[in-house]
């Protein structure tokens, strides 16, 4: 009978035990899987702040993994179509954009806030949200915005700013955004080289702007002037500028009643050294040195080889920064951009311009010729070039400071601020 009773004790001291071990892996169990829910937030949210930082640099592509266009950029801040700063927009209600992260890849929407709706990209997979948050109106008449990013282990209709089920696990960031103008100068001459400039073919550069004084050209290189008549000899291989025959239909207009002349500046010894290689020019005009300009967020780079074909397919995908990575011909007949929407142009090489078509923006090249044709190519806004220009065929480049303004405020780049990074 003893025994039989120490027996029963064992046995339930083995089952109690038994129990204490199981609760003890059950406890840890679900403390891994809190760990594990915990973790996917916060990769979901640092997901959620790498994306954000690409997104709002990014051209409106419609591709996966992207909001659809109008892109983040402007679903979350107001894009100037005159010359003001980029502002965030209203907060009521508050602009939203998401994304789940699914295995095959993320999943992305972005709903106009005035619909009232939530993201649709609830499900079980981590996500992320994205809004922006109050800051003091001068901060934000400056340029600059605050962002807040929640990770979810699940991307339910609560982590996505709406009510329901708890979304798991969550985690948040906020971390300031500050808009920095990609063009830090812009040239005040319809046609700026650091070279030569040779005009001997039908065509009208003009500024009619008095802010600008009317310039026209400004040349780094020598400048031919005007004789006593009023107008300069006819075009040698060593002459700049030609606005008399045998020079037909070429049309100098600056400044109502303003004398030629004075619409011509150079030679600019200034001006040479500025422009003196494409390394001086990226760094004069964009403040940052070749390959940080190539990789700036936003610039959609082009091979020389692919640029003619995939130009125009790129701008009318939305791309408004672009790189050429060597010469370029532009032959494509229609409109490069617009005056609502204008282009960042560089190309590191010569412009070959064949035939009509019309550019919306700054080119910024080597050199710009312009060859012989029926067509006439037309520019609005301005021409920069670290080298000469020579138009042989018919060009008219018109200098628009608000259309470069505009661009000067569209094409800003929004960077994190240094130390504003808050996990909490």
């Amino acid at each position: 009978m003893a025994s039989l009773s120490l027996g029963s004790l064992l046995m339930l001291g083995l089952l109690v035990l038994g129990g204490l071990l199981l609760q003890a892996q059950l406890a840890e169990l679900r403390s891994g899987e809190r760990q594990l829910r915990t973790l996917q937030a916060r990769e979901a949210a640092e997901a959620g702040l790498a994306w954000a930082r690409v997104q709002l640099n990014h051209p409106p592509l419609t591709v996966p993994g992207l909001c659809p266009a109008p892109g983040l950029r402007d679903h979350l801040l107001q894009i100037p179509v005159g010359t003001g700063p980029l502002l965030p927009q209203p907060l009521h209600p508050p602009p939203r954009a998401a994304c789940r992260l699914d295995p095959e890849g993320p999943v992305c929407d972005c709903p106009p806030p005035a619909s009232g709706q939530l993201p649709a990209v609830a499900g079980s997979s981590p996500g992320f949200s994205v809004r922006p948050q109050a800051l003091a109106a001068s901060a934000a008449a400056a340029g600059a915005m605050l962002l807040r990013i929640e990770g979810c282990s699940e991307t339910r209709p609560s982590c996505l700013g709406g009510s329901g089920e708890e979304a798991g696990a969550r985690a948040g960031l906020t971390v300031g955004f500050q808009a920095r103008p990609l063009l830090l100068r812009l040239p005040r001459a319809a046609l700026t080289a650091g070279g030569r400039v040779r005009l001997c073919a039908p065509g009208r550069l003009e500024n009619p702007e008095p802010a600008a004084g009317g310039l026209l050209v400004h040349a780094g290189l020598a400048l031919a002037r005007p004789g006593a008549a009023g107008g300069l000899p006819p075009c040698p291989a060593d002459l700049l500028v030609c606005v008399s025959p045998p020079c037909p239909g070429l049309l100098l207009q600056g400044l109502a009643g303003q004398p030629v002349w004075d619409t011509l500046i150079g030679p600019d010894a200034g001006l040479a050294t500025q422009l003196a290689s494409f390394e001086a020019l990226s760094l004069h005009l964009f403040g940052l040195d070749v390959p940080r300009l190539r990789q700036a967020p936003g610039m959609v780079r082009l091979a020389s080889s692919d640029a003619t074909g995939l130009l125009p397919l790129r701008v009318s995908q939305g791309a408004r920064r672009l790189w050429v990575e060597g010469p370029l011909t532009l032959n494509a007949p229609g409109d490069l951009g617009s005056a609502t929407s204008p282009l960042l142009l560089v190309v590191e090489g010569a412009v070959h311009w064949q035939g009509g078509g019309r550019l919306f923006g700054l080119l910024v090249a080597d050199s710009l010729n312009v060859a012989g044709g029926p067509a006439e190519a037309e520019l609005q806004g301005a021409v920069l070039l670290r080298g000469d220009h020579e138009a042989l065929g018919p060009l008219r480049v018109r200098y628009d400071s608000a259309l470069l303004l505009r661009l000067r405020a569209q094409s800003s780049l929004l960077l994190p601020v240094a130390g504003s990074l808050r996990d909490f």
